[in-house]
């Protein structure tokens, strides 16, 4: 060979040192080609001058072996360096030599390097022809594992380029091989990288399950680094679907990993991502080994996550820090992902121009290496800016990205992309073609949520996403005049998790609705002597749809000018909002109510500030009237814009807690002016925002110190000449009276309507409503049938369980008054409810084959043993929670002086869920049990977890209760359904029994709590 061919030769000074030993240098060579690629820590540059003396060794030797074996170490550390030329050099070098003596082998290994090396330069054509032809000289080698290998990375070329397609085909090809073998740690590998492309093509259920299989076979062989990379992944599914919660969970595990190894946590987005704090960690380990790529990595989504809360100014400083480590190292397509974050920071600034010039540069540069699906987000961007000043600039923008969306098969962003362009035609008011979009948007969303198979928690959280899309698709059906359609709209978003497992439960069809076909609808509402009301909310606007077996739909849309005399009066303002005048006034409602609250009683609270769920975002606020909070001054801000990104779960998403004035309401109608009976519906105007959108809200705690309970004013205040509960039936039954003439009323609420307490609603005469009809609420018309049309055998007609007052006088650690944690015996800390004990005995002398787990005995391994052999009945008296829907048990028996933990004496509501329970019906005699997290699949608390869970009907309540007056009320309860009434009949009577006494326990307050869910039963 020619000296000057060769990358490096230094003649003068190898001859010098070699004449000596050269009979010893072919140990020589090997010696140093060994230590110093496989044993030395030497930098890659220092490997480069002693591989330089290995080939000059070799040249001297004519040792082709040798020379070959240098020029194929010193392309991998020069590919290392990322001076991919003369990687390339070498690897062409070995490549020439390889056809010059036919190795096949050796021509397969070349191939593969340069495929390597030309992936690492983005140009993904080159480095698939390379990878291709690596797998044609394996097939002819027969090489099988290392056919595997080729099939993997030419999957991994084409899930670049974005051919979902041929991608899974040859991650599957790999898999099969691997199979073979028994090569775990490959198909770990394999399942991680086919789970990402299910991911990009939104079907999350498969990308979770091959994710598990990944993270099962890296746990088994202690791969630490390969699980971070499983848990980030796991994690970006989560946020895809708007589970922040979960997603910070898998961070935080990726995080944890990575920081032990030394990994890059480094999986990047294309659009803003949720907050998680910790990324500042794995930046200082980085920065102490001086990885400067995998610091941008950091950097970056540091800009990301400061950006949503809103600390613009950290966020470009991160994300500029990133973009000058990229443009170092002229990673261009991850600049293109920091100026796409870039344009974002600038957006929530609202610098739109600014913002469109990065989004432009993003889009200049995924353009340059031809990334389809990051023009793709980048088009998405630039459109979103776009429609605020050219409708039809932004259509084509979306038509452009939809049509790399849909070659992609990025369902998710085809949704999403539908829902904007139908946004679009909306303000352009056409309205048939916003509708067609809409439904294409849906149409894709429940392919995505069906996808998700069993995982239910993904399940309600992806609903979060889209709900806005059936919010939208609803208001054009007002719009249009169909208001069967928009019922339908509104259903179908409705609990749509809990209708789907209940159908899976209980063996039942999904019967999808048809267009203009009212026979869907009327096949939700079979029951007779049944009037339905299905309560829908937007920001102008509250719909009224009332149905009733054999009669047609009505409809009433109420206009928030109905009601604007009446805030004027009351605030000296105008009315602003429906939903807020609405919002208010339930929270009025609660907070008039609980005047009545006895602070001498035992109550049913169980106060977990001390809980080790870690959740500090459920702080008791009380706000003066006109106060509003930051989350709800966002919303209103953002009132004016449906966003393109998936809507995220605002983990402190609170409604305002408006404070209620101390004085008496004084009744009396002549304040409120007449609902009209019919509002036509196509006079509904103005388009709903993503705030029209359930927030992720939650339902504010009513113990002593009760959320809903006002302060003492701090100065005068403008009294109220209204009562928030006539106000709420003048709102939701003055409109539909005379359509209501069953003598039961099934109300569907939605949003914070979940929390009035409709049969305390009073009439104009002051008759409450409970007295005059009976009452029950439901998720959704589609849960109600499928709860009634459940198989008889399905629920249980034998034995009852009644678990009440739990004692025990082992010691657990819980916080005192002052938040300071204490060991004390479990009786001491919480306090007991002897009623509740009377109620477990009256309950066992009233009916049959009961099981009484009292005290000492109402532990949580007997309670869920009982439940999974099945009860008719089930009782629960005991201190429930709020917020996180927990019920108080007994610790089992320990050891003197053992500390039990709170795991053993807090049943909670994944516990219930995983319980196969066929009760008829769950009574829940702890406080707040009707309550929990509202969000768009409903009100996550334990009325839903018992439903979920195979109960028929559920009886709970919706604040603090007092024990004897629930006592009081259970007696009367159980009396009248042990005589033959329904539930419903039941509660009704009980009701007017107690407001008939007229003592202290006819106040609302201690009756009105009571809500029933669900279908009606009797105990035969």
């Amino acid at each position: 060979m020619d000296n000057e061919d060769k990358p490096f030769t230094h003649w003068g000074v190898a001859w010098e040192r070699v004449q000596r030993v050269r009979p010893n240098l072919p140990v020589i060579f090997w010696f140093l080609y060994i230590w110093g690629t496989e044993i030395s820590s030497l930098t890659p540059a220092q490997q480069i001058q002693l591989l330089k003396v290995c080939y000059d060794i070799a040249f001297l030797l004519r040792d082709s072996e040798m020379m070959v074996a240098v020029y194929g170490t010193a392309g991998k550390v020069y590919c290392e360096m990322r001076l991919f030329d003369q990687a390339l050099a070498c690897c062409s070098t070995v490549l020439e030599f390889a056809k010059a003596i036919g190795s096949i082998e050796l021509q397969a290994t070349c191939y593969n390097d340069m495929g390597h090396t030309y992936n690492k330069l983005h140009n993904y054509n080159k480095a698939l022809d390379y990878f291709k032809q690596s797998l044609n000289a394996f097939m002819k080698t027969g090489e099988e594992r290392k056919k595997a290998g080729a099939y993997k990375n030419i999957g991994a070329i084409y899930s670049s380029l974005g051919d979902d397609g041929q991608a899974m085909e040859n991650f599957k090809h790999a898999l099969c091989i691997l199979e073979k073998f028994g090569e775990e740690r490959e198909q770990a590998n394999i399942y991680n990288n086919i789970g990402i492309v299910y991911e990009s093509l939104g079907d999350n259920g498969q990308a979770m399950e091959n994710y598990k299989n990944a993270l099962c076979i890296y746990e088994k062989f202690g791969e630490e680094c390969k699980q971070a990379d499983v848990y980030n992944n796991i994690g970006i599914v989560y946020i895809t679907l708007g589970d922040n919660g979960q997603a910070m969970e898998n961070f935080k595990h990726a995080l944890c990993i990575s920081r032990s190894s030394g990994k890059s946590v480094n999986k990047q987005m294309f659009i803003t991502i949720s907050p998680w704090r910790t990324y500042k960690h794995a930046l200082c380990i980085y920065e102490k080994f001086g990885e400067e790529c995998k610091q941008a990595d950091v950097y970056n989504n540091i800009g990301a996550v400061f950006n949503y809360p809103c600390d613009n100014g950290q966020a470009m400083v991160n994300l500029k820090n990133a973009l000058c480590i990229y443009e170092k190292f002229g990673e261009e397509p991850k600049q293109a992902h920091v100026y796409n974050n870039i344009g974002a920071v600038l957006k929530s600034l609202g610098d739109n121009g600014q913002a469109m010039v990065n989004f432009k540069h993003g889009l200049c540069i995924y353009r340059k290496f031809g990334e389809e699906h990051g023009q793709a987000i980048a088009y998405f961007n630039i459109a979103n800016i776009a429609r605020f000043y050219d409708l039809v600039e932004a259509m084509e923008l979306y038509r452009s990205a939809l049509a790399l969306f849909q070659k992609h098969g990025d369902v998710i962003l085809q949704a999403e992309t539908w829902h904007n362009i139908g946004i679009v035609y909306l303000d352009m008011s056409e309205h048939p073609e916003a509708e067609k979009s809409l439904k294409e948007s849906l149409r894709l969303f429940e392919l995505v949520f069906m996808n998700l198979g069993s995982l239910e928690k993904l399940k309600i959280t992806v609903i979060e996403t889209y709900i806005k899309t059936y919010r939208c698709l609803f208001h054009v059906s007002i719009i249009l005049d169909k208001p069967e359609q928009a019922l339908l709209a509104s259903e179908q978003g409705r609990s749509r998790a809990l209708k789907d497992s209940l159908q899976k439960k209980y063996g039942l069809e999904s019967n999808a609705p048809s267009d203009e076909d009212t026979r869907y609808r009327s096949s939700l509402i079979s029951e007779d002597n049944t009037s339905f009301v299905v309560i829908c909310l937007s920001l102008e606007w509250l719909h009224l749809f009332t149905l009733a077996s054999g009669k047609p739909l009505v409809t009433e849309s109420v206009p928030k000018e109905i009601f604007s005399s009446v805030e004027s009066e009351i605030n000296g303002k105008e009315l602003e909002w429906l939903r807020d005048y609405i919002d208010r006034m339930v929270k009025e409602a609660n907070a008039h109510i609980h005047r009545k609250n006895d602070e001498s009683f035992e109550d049913r609270s169980l106060r977990l500030s001390g809980d080790d769920d870690g959740d500090e975002s459920w702080q008791p606020t009380v706000l003066a009237r006109g106060v509003r909070t930051a989350t709800e001054f966002e919303r209103w801000r953002k009132s004016t814009e449906v966003r393109a990104e998936p809507s995220e779960n605002s983990e402190d998403g609170n409604f305002p807690e408006t404070s209620s004035t101390n004085s008496e309401a004084t009744g009396g109608t002549q304040n409120h002016p007449q609902l009209p009976t019919q509002t036509p519906m196509s006079q509904a105007t103005g388009i709903p925002q993503e705030s029209d959108a359930i927030p992720s809200v939650k339902v504010p705690q009513e113990h002593e110190d009760d959320t809903c309970t006002p302060l003492p004013p701090s100065g005068p205040e403008t009294p109220i000449h209204h009562d928030p509960l006539e106000v709420l039936y003048r709102l939701l039954i003055s409109p539909i009276e005379d359509h209501i003439t069953e003598p039961e009323v099934v109300f569907i609420p939605e949003d914070f309507t979940f929390m009035i307490p409709f049969g305390a609603m009073k009439d104009p005469d002051g008759r409450f409503l409970a007295e005059r009809k009976r009452i029950r609420t439901g998720p959704s018309l589609s849960t109600l049938k499928l709860l009634r049309e459940c198989p008889e055998h399905k629920h249980s007609k034998q034995s009852v369980l009644v678990v009440a007052n739990p004692r025990s006088n082992v010691n657990v650690v819980w916080p005192d008054e002052f938040g300071q944690l204490k060991v004390k015996p479990f009786s001491d800390t919480f306090a007991g409810l002897p009623k509740a004990s009377e109620e477990a005995k009256m309950i066992r002398d009233l009916l049959p084959d009961v099981t009484c787990l009292m005290e000492e005995r109402a532990t949580k391994n007997a309670i869920l043993a009982k439940l999974k052999e099945g009860v008719g009945i089930i009782h629960i008296a005991s201190h429930g929670n709020a917020r996180t829907g927990k019920i108080l048990v007994a610790p089992g028996p320990r050891p003197h002086d053992e500390i039990a933990p709170s795991k053993d004496f807090l049943l909670t509501l994944e516990e219930i869920y995983s319980c196969r329970i066929n009760a008829r019906l769950v009574v829940l005699c702890c406080c707040h049990s009707g309550t929990g997290e509202i969000r768009a699949e409903g009100v996550m608390g334990l009325t839903r977890a018992f439903l979920a869970a195979g109960a028929r009907s559920v009886l709970a309540t919706l604040w603090q209760i007092s024990d004897e007056a629930t006592l009081y009320f259970m007696k009367r309860f159980y009396g009248h359904l042990v005589s033959g009434l329904t539930a419903s009949a039941s509660l009704q009577q009980t009701i007017r029994d107690t407001i008939a006494d007229k003592d202290k326990y006819s106040h609302p307050y201690y009756w009105g709590a009571f809500i029933l869910v669900g279908d009606d039963i009797t105990l035969t």
